[in-house]
């Protein structure tokens, strides 16, 4: 079961009336200020269109695989796109094909074309979660290991189907495969290719949850729209986890962040020229060290200033 934390965030909005500093520390605030105003300019997006072919012709069935600061988005063939201008790494697979990837540098509308070679080994599997039952809508990620031990840019992707199951095309060799779905934790880990192909099951766990409201620091009234980043202190998972996750508050000003794997987490708040003043953090461990097991809830162990508390294994309850 996923844990839940529920936290709020305070966004800061200078106003000038109400700051009293010294000669000193009024250079600080006042960069501060103008960082918040500046921080994040708006980017015009641009358009992409990916097509896929092999020799004989276009890849109507093809899946294609934009990846742009570890956000992940898939589209089909000839699907027009709008994208943040940047540099992406855009690959294409289909069945009974190798995948192939171009990296590009995209700051105006683009066409870009991929051309698969025919041939491949087949990997598939099934998603399910713990109780066995399957996972539909599951992101599979499969890429060969270059240099370093790390998955080169030809990621073969697919969606698992209604009973969980999923096919890929991939190159034969060791790959690193990826399972990820936004309400469980990611997993992955390496297969060996042959000639007959590969089978890789996926068992996924409901990842941890943060969910909360931001409010102005100094009305104490709900932010709607704020932009809320968690980045976990360490590195994100190969090919089924994004460094960072994005999500936007709602018109209430709450937020809900999901899928998160186990550690501590670093939450940010944005909305405009407000921004948060002081980080906040969650941690989400793996056992409970509550003293008290019937109370074991996340956000009564925090507001009593507990640092490792977690679902009781006598009721099975998360907060």
């Amino acid at each position: 079961m996923g844990v839940v934390a529920i936290i709020a965030i305070a966004l800061w909005w200078r106003h000038k009336q109400h700051d009293t500093v010294s000669p000193g520390a009024q250079a600080t605030v006042a960069a501060k200020a103008a960082t918040a105003a500046t921080t994040a300019p708006a980017k015009t997006a641009v358009h992409v269109t990916v097509n896929a072919r092999d020799d004989a012709g276009p890849l109507a069935g093809a899946t294609v695989r934009l990846a742009h600061d570890g956000e992940i988005t898939l589209a089909k063939p000839g699907e027009k796109l709008e994208i943040e201008p940047g540099e992406w790494t855009i690959s294409a697979s289909a069945p009974d094909h190798e995948p192939s990837a171009i990296k590009r540098d995209i700051t105006s509308d683009t066409e870009v074309g991929l051309v698969l070679a025919k041939g491949g080994r087949t990997l598939a599997g099934t998603v399910t979660d713990a109780s066995g039952g399957p996972i539909a809508g599951a992101r599979i990620d499969a890429g060969k290991l270059g240099s370093l031990a790390r998955p080169g840019d030809a990621i073969a992707t697919t969606i698992s189907g209604a009973d969980g199951r999923y096919k890929l095309s991939v190159a034969e060799g060791t790959l690193l495969v990826a399972a990820s779905d936004p309400d469980y934790a990611p997993q992955s880990r390496y297969v060996d290719v042959g000639a007959a192909g590969a089978t890789a099951d996926f068992s996924l766990v409901p990842g941890g949850v943060v969910e909360g409201i931001v409010r102005d620091e100094h009305t104490h009234e709900p932010v709607p729209g704020a932009e809320i980043l968690a980045r976990r202190d360490a590195s994100a998972m190969l090919l089924g986890e994004a460094p960072q996750h994005h999500v936007t508050a709602g018109a209430d000003g709450r937020f809900r962040v999901t899928g998160l794997r186990p550690g501590a987490y670093e939450l940010r708040a944005n909305a405009g020229p407000r921004r948060t003043k002081a980080r906040s953090g969650s941690t989400f461990p793996s056992r409970c060290s509550s003293p008290d097991r019937s109370r074991c809830c996340c956000c009564a162990c925090r507001r009593e200033g507990r640092t490792r508390c977690h679902r009781p294994a006598a009721t099975g309850r998360g907060c």
